[in-house]
């Protein structure tokens, strides 16, 4: 007997569509590389929503591809094998090679390259918004950087771990000289970087000075060592591009004037190298001094109660001098593991001046 036909399987795709759009929270259809649990849950989501009956298989599909997370060797082989590929469009395309898991096989360098190569096999439109790489052992082919399929990304991260550039000297000469022939196919509009070579780094600058307005500075260079001073000379490129800008605060101060030079940046969040070294009183004012009077949304991470006590004094000195980063600013974030009442107190005096202001927990 052929089963009597429901609803919602006589409702057209784009109905069906815009449906399961607004009934799967926004967080899974985003597909977050930070939540991996929303990653999972995405994918079974929506695998049951496509085997609910044909008429739903392509609106959920389509859902299903626009985020693709690739964790383990073998599921990159299916996926590159998959008779699918190419009939739905991939707005964000995660790698990651190092798992925590002594047990899976690891995704190589060489293997994104047969990701792309894939991808531009499939035709159509590279409808490629957004690119994650990350801890590959190898570096990432030259193709990739310059492959058609990823000409339209505008986002690019480069994940902590990420071994582009190979332990020995002459490994990283010969990874310096590749990036200066490389000539990337994109422009992006936000930068993520953990770690990267300076040649890497000025490249993928250059390739998006005209267009790069959210920037991850590398915490640091493969070379070994924590911030290198030329990292500040290099955006100059993008001093009147740049809206905001995640720091780490192990910048040494001397190259904290390159802040002054970014005209149009309205938000900077801080972040620390690691707990416990939270910035001394004389770090947090010559970081006040420097910020731009573009400044508008300043975000904290906290990392002890004498961290709170400075910025405290910091920022009360800020506001007598007139700085020109307290001028502008309306919003101060402050993340920590919990709401403490001096905190909660600090918040309470920034907004009694204007500028407002909220603890909020991670």
């Amino acid at each position: 007997a052929i089963p009597p036909t429901t609803l919602a399987s006589r409702l057209p795709a784009e109905t069906i569509f815009a449906i399961l759009s607004l009934s799967i929270p926004t967080r899974l259809l985003s597909a977050s590389s930070d939540n991996p649990s929303d990653t999972r849950k995405r994918y079974k989501t929506l695998k049951s929503c496509a085997l609910v009956c044909k008429s739903w298989r392509t609106p959920a599909c389509t859902l299903l591809w626009r985020h693709v997370a690739l964790v383990r060797r073998s599921r990159l082989t299916s996926w590159i094998d998959s008779p699918a590929l190419g009939k739905y469009q991939i707005w964000s395309l995660e790698i990651t090679g190092k798992l925590a898991w002594a047990d899976a096989e690891e995704i190589l360098g060489e293997d994104v390259g047969d990701v792309v190569e894939r991808l531009e096999d499939g035709g159509g439109d590279f409808g490629l918004r957004s690119l994650s790489l990350g801890m590959f052992e190898g570096g990432v082919p030259k193709s990739v950087w310059e492959s058609k399929a990823i000409s339209s990304i505008k986002h690019l991260s480069i994940l902590s771990g990420t071994d582009l550039l190979a332990p020995s000297w002459a490994a990283q000469q010969e990874e310096a000289k590749l990036w200066s022939t490389i000539s990337p196919s994109f422009q992006l509009t936000t930068l993520r970087v953990d770690a990267c070579t300076k040649p890497m780094f000025e490249t993928l600058l250059l390739s998006s000075q005209a267009t790069l307005k959210a920037l991850r500075i590398p915490l640091y260079s493969l070379e070994g060592t924590h911030y290198p001073p030329e990292f500040g000379q290099y955006l100059h490129l993008i001093s009147e591009t740049l809206e905001e800008l995640v720091l780490y605060h192990s910048l040494p101060t001397t190259s904290t004037p390159f802040l002054k030079s970014l005209v149009n940046l309205r938000t900077i969040d801080l972040r620390p190298v690691a707990p416990y070294h939270p910035l001394t009183n004389e770090e947090i004012r010559t970081f006040l001094k420097w910020a731009p009077g573009s400044l508008r949304k300043l975000i904290l991470h906290k990392e002890s109660n004498a961290w709170t006590a400075a910025w405290r004094k910091e920022m009360e000195w800020a506001k007598r001098r007139r700085l020109p980063c307290m001028k502008g600013l309306k919003r101060v974030e402050i993340w920590a593991h919990t709401k403490w009442g001096p905190d909660v107190e600090w918040a309470k005096e920034l907004g009694e001046v204007g500028i407002e202001a909220e603890v909020l927990c991670y």
